[in-house]
């Protein structure tokens, strides 16, 4: 209990220090962040995540020490009022206004394994990762179950959405991911306007928004809650994570809401009235977007590097996408065992390459 006590003290004065400047100002309170690189540790912020009937240690962090962090004020924003932030681009990038079509911080670090797996699951195509951020620790719990509060926001929304450049959550606990739905991982292309929509915020002007959040995420989960059956007593690892789908571009943020990692099951955040500016009335969701489209293997041309451009020549050789514009792509190669490519980064003939061009389409 004086532990517990001692974790509570020091997530209030921490949420102090990062609400002060605000407050100072005169400024009206929105969301705030402190991350790594100004002193907060991965051992806080696992002992931040810890609720009722757990214990916490040998916490470790992967990842930029700008995209992990604790964050204050997102009460009426995004659901929790504080929690951890694991970020594709800098944790600080979830403070509001939304006033970017697409934020985007490449951390140059490494994608993780375990992500990877994730999300071929969710888009149906095994891609790499990138500038992953990953915290893991051991907990041991009182009950037969551990339970933990958590929200998905991203800037790949709404336009990326049924591409294969879906951002993807994690958190497991021995090894199985308890982030989904269904039994799909979370991700841009599981919960949005057309699939669980009724788990998706909407927070672009074009879409469901009436109020623009104070947020520079595009779309945004409501509170969701990972749930997994443990050994009461026993040491357990968990692991929550985020990675970059595809590119290293375009930021999503995985915010892990405050002493939710517990026996019991959280409570729903309390009903606030979203802060933000008005938009007017909603002009719905569109049609759903096309899927992704991975052209002929022998189609790309040798020289084709990536550039939407160039897909969009490219594309105008496959009737289906041809009236499509294309806002993102990258070439993929992959070697033929039986005939290995020469030195370079894109040196193949087709006899010595799989080629495949990994198109996103925007929508119409």
């Amino acid at each position: 209990m004086r532990m517990r006590n001692r974790m509570i003290g020091w997530l209030a004065a921490t949420l102090a220090l990062i609400l002060l400047p605000v407050a100072a100002s005169g400024q009206t309170a929105g969301l705030a962040v402190v991350d790594l690189q100004v002193g907060v540790t991965p051992a806080q912020l696992a002992e931040a995540l810890a609720g009722p009937g757990v214990t916490v240690a040998n916490a470790v962090y992967t990842g930029a020490p700008s995209a992990a962090g604790i964050f204050a004020g997102g009460a009426g924003i995004v659901g929790p009022d504080a929690g951890v932030v694991l970020s594709t681009g800098a944790a600080a990038g979830i403070v509001g206004p939304n006033d970017a079509a697409g934020t985007s911080t490449e951390n140059g670090t490494a994608g993780d394994a375990e992500l990877e797996g994730l999300a071929a699951t969710a888009s149906g195509v095994a891609q790499p990762t990138y500038d992953a951020a990953v915290l893991e620790f051991d907990v041991i719990p009182e009950g037969p179950t551990l339970y933990l509060a958590y929200v998905f926001a991203s800037e790949e929304y709404p336009e990326s959405v049924g591409g294969l450049y879906s951002d993807v959550v994690g958190i497991t606990v021995n090894g199985q991911n308890g982030a989904k739905v269904g039994d799909a991982p979370v991700s841009i292309n599981t919960v949005n306007s057309w699939t669980n929509s009724e788990l998706y915020i909407d927070n672009t002007r074009a879409e469901t928004a009436t109020v623009l959040r104070d947020t520079q995420m595009d779309g945004l989960t409501v509170q969701l809650t990972c749930e997994a059956e443990v050994t009461a007593g026993e040491t357990h690892r968990v692991r929550v994570g985020i990675a970059d789908v595809g590119d290293p571009e375009i930021d999503s943020n995985l915010l892990v809401a405050a002493a939710t990692l517990s026996s019991e099951r959280p409570p729903d955040p309390p009903v606030v009235p979203p802060t933000g500016t008005p938009t007017g009335p909603p002009t719905g969701p569109t049609d759903p977007p096309p899927p992704p489209v991975v052209l002929p293997p022998d189609l790309p041309p040798a020289g084709f590097d990536g550039d939407p451009a160039t897909a969009q020549e490219v594309a105008t050789e496959v009737p289906a996408v041809a009236a499509v514009t294309i806002s993102r792509a990258r070439f993929a190669a992959e070697e033929d065992p039986a005939a290995p490519p020469a030195s370079g980064d894109n040196p193949g003939t087709p006899s010595g390459l799989r080629q495949a061009a990994y198109v996103v389409l925007s929508r119409d």
